[in-house]
Formats: C-alpha cells, sequence, structure tokens
C-alpha cells in the first residue's frame, strides 16, 4: 500500500507526472499485493501500469488528465484506452501475460483473451515464450469455448478477433482474371522478382470480368514469429454490389475458394492463391481475409488501402484526405464471350525460313457468341502466317 501511495504521488507532480517512477512503483506494488495473494488489488496496479506506459509514448498529460476528470479513474482510463504497445517489450509482455492470467483466474474470458492476443504483437521475446504463450492463448479460446453461455464466434469479420499474425501487406495483393490464361511461368517469375505479366501490372484499375469467370487473388503472408503456425480453412472476405436495376435473387453471387491449410515457418514469406467465382453482374470488393490459427484460434485482418491522396482543398490538404481505393474491387459484367486458346503441335524454335503447320483451338465458354476474332503477334515481323490452303 505504501508503494501504491508513492505511485500516486508521483503522478500529482504539480508541473509534469513522472509516469515512469509511478510505473515502476505501482509494479512494486501490485507485485506486493500478488504476495499477499490479493488478486483485485494487484490487478489494479498492473492496469495502471500498461496504461501509463502507453500514455508516457503520446500523451504524458492524458493519463493525469483522466484522473482529474473521473476521479478515481485511473483503473477505469486504463480499462477504457486501447491496447498500446509500448518500447519497452520486456514490461509490456511481463504485465500482459500477468494480467492475462489473472483474468483467466477470474473467469474473465473476453479480457484475457485481448491481453494474451497483445501479447503476439512482440518481436523481441525468444521463441520459447511465444511457444509459450502461443500455446497459453489456444488453450485460453478452447477454455472460452466451453464455458456455459459463452458467445460463440462467427465466420462474419466482426465475430472474429484481428490478430496481428500473420502479416498481410494489402499493398502486395494481385488480382489476375483468367489466371489460367496467365500461364504459371508468368506468376511465378514476378513471385522470385522477375517482371510482372501485363496483366498482373495493370491490376491497379479498371478491373473487370464476367459472370462465371475466375479470379484469382494472390496474398503474400508473413510470419512474423520466430515458431512455426499453421493457418487453416483460409479465405477472402468479400462484399457484393448489386445495380440498383437488378432483380433481386436468391442465388449466391459468388463463391470463393479455401485453401486447407497453410503451414510458416519462423519469419517464412509465403503466397496463397485464393479463386473467386461471381456468378452475377455487379461490382465485388475484397475486405479482409479470415482463417483458423493452429486450427483453433478463428481470426480475421481487414484488408484495406489508402487511396489517392486529395490536395483540392485546404482542408483535404490539412486533414490528409485520401480518395476511396479500388485495387482491390473489380467490376462483373453480364456474361460475356470468354475464349479458351490451345496450340496444338506447335514448335518451340522454327530455324529462319521453315515452315511449320500448327493449330489453334478455340473453345467459347461464354453465353455469347463470339465474332471478328483476330490472331494478335507481340513480333508480327518475325512470322509470316499463312493459310493452309496457300501452304497446300
Amino acid at each position: 500500500m505504501v508503494c501504491e501511495q508513492a505511485a500516486y504521488a508521483f503522478l500529482k507532480h504539480p508541473h509534469r507526472p513522472e509516469l515512469r517512477k509511478f510505473s515502476f512503483h505501482a509494479m512494486l506494488a501490485g507485485q506486493g499485493y500478488q504476495r499477499a495473494d490479493i488478486g483485485g488489488l494487484a490487478h489494479r496496479c498492473l492496469r495502471m501500469v500498461r496504461q501509463s506506459l502507453g500514455a508516457s509514448l503520446y500523451d504524458p498529460n492524458g493519463f493525469e488528465e483522466a484522473e482529474k476528470r473521473d476521479g478515481h479513474s485511473a483503473e477505469a482510463s486504463a480499462e477504457r484506452r486501447p491496447l498500446t504497445r509500448s518500447k519497452w517489450s520486456a514490461i509490456d509482455s511481463y504485465v500482459n501475460h500477468e494480467l492475462g492470467t489473472q483474468c483467466m483466474a477470474a473467469q474473465s474470458y473476453e479480457q484475457a483473451l485481448q491481453y494474451f492476443m497483445a501479447l503476439m504483437d512482440s518481436d523481441q521475446i525468444s521463441p520459447k515464450l511465444q511457444a509459450k504463450y502461443l500455446q497459453e492463448l489456444l488453450q485460453l479460446y478452447l477454455e472460452r469455448s466451453d464455458k456455459a453461455g459463452a458467445p460463440e464466434l462467427d465466420a462474419s469479420p466482426h465475430g472474429r478477433m484481428e490478430l496481428s499474425v500473420p502479416a498481410i501487406d494489402a499493398q502486395m495483393i494481385r488480382v489476375i482474371m483468367s489466371p489460367e490464361l496467365e500461364g504459371e511461368d508468368g506468376v511465378l517469375g514476378w513471385r522470385h522478382g522477375g517482371p510482372a505479366p501485363e496483366r498482373l501490372a495493370a491490376s491497379g484499375s479498371g478491373l473487370c470480368c464476367s459472370a462465371g469467370e475466375d479470379v484469382a487473388v494472390l496474398v503474400v503472408v508473413k510470419n512474423p514469429l520466430t515458431i512455426g503456425i499453421t493457418l487453416n480453412s483460409f479465405m477472402l472476405d468479400c462484399e457484393f454490389a448489386a445495380p440498383a436495376d437488378a432483380e433481386h435473387s436468391e442465388s449466391p453471387a459468388f463463391a470463393v475458394s479455401t485453401v486447407d491449410s497453410v503451414a510458416l515457418e519462423g519469419g517464412q514469406t509465403a503466397m496463397v492463391s485464393v479463386s473467386i467465382t461471381p456468378q452475377r453482374a455487379g461490382h465485388l470488393t475484397i475486405r479482409g481475409a479470415s482463417y483458423l490459427l493452429c486450427d483453433i484460434l478463428p481470426a480475421y485482418r481487414a484488408l484495406r488501402l489508402p487511396g489517392k491522396r486529395l490536395n483540392d482543398t485546404k482542408e483535404q490538404r490539412l486533414a490528409a484526405t485520401y480518395a476511396a481505393d479500388t485495387r482491390l474491387g473489380f467490376t462483373v459484367d453480364p456474361s460475356y464471350p470468354r475464349l479458351d486458346a490451345v496450340l496444338e503441335e506447335f514448335p518451340d524454335t522454327l530455324v529462319s525460313g521453315s515452315m511449320q503447320r500448327a493449330q489453334i483451338r478455340l473453345t467459347n465458354r461464354g453465353a455469347l457468341a463470339c465474332q471478328s476474332i483476330a490472331l494478335w503477334l507481340s513480333h508480327p515481323s518475325f512470322f509470316d502466317v499463312a493459310s493452309p490452303r496457300l501452304v497446300g
């Protein structure tokens, strides 16, 4: 109790609250309460330490102002503030683990999950501790699920927990129309740092496809931890907007494939390919990714991209306003002709002056007829395409 009173004395400094000294004495008070088996007071002191560490990075006076405003509200203010990461990773991990353990003992599973999820944000702890924290997080979720009356987490973005594991860079996502026409060489070449195929490089805007056409979405995921994890039932969360004059339909507007399992070693980066097949005309936008962490914990990652910076007005320049981004969305048009081209008896090499008979088999997979088909060559001056009747 003396240490706690000393901590409040440093907080009531007339000119500037000394948050580090306050945190030090509050930590001593919390450990003393723990040894005395007074869990409620220990929990309060550790929560204040956690909140003061976050406030010292951004607003040194915020902790004192909250206490002046609400009286004895240092504890309540820590509960309302978002979970903030501090630069003192060792202290931050210790406080989060102790708070999570105390919440588990009090059967406050929702708060305990928040504290244990904050532990996964630290990349400066040892692999042994990371494995221990991950195991405790998964075990905590299982206990929460077995608790009578606990609400189940559904598959919606708001029903799943948003984790920082794995790391997903939304700017690295690529949307490929008709991926079977791009060729494996082009995709693998871009994946390993080579030049991007034309339709990959042009996927920034103006994307469109027809109903029934497959769309491949390449998502780059990275494991920020030093231990291995698995992502199970990985799929994309999409939002579909039908045209205003479209008729109401009960059938699903699109279908999204599910990747059963993605294994990631510590620090490993992998590419996940998810297929989307629109069924009706409209506009489809990718909102996030949902998955099961280690086949147990349902998680969700929102995928957001800032649009073009707006500088037209003074308010836009001062407030850093951005336009809506369209890189993760595409338009679905009504059924168009869709051709599959297969080259038959086409040689890999040709000697100058030689002649080779080859065939191109075209299959229209669309619902409409295709007319005015033309042959396009990247190097027209290299070849002379003649009719088979002329060749004899």
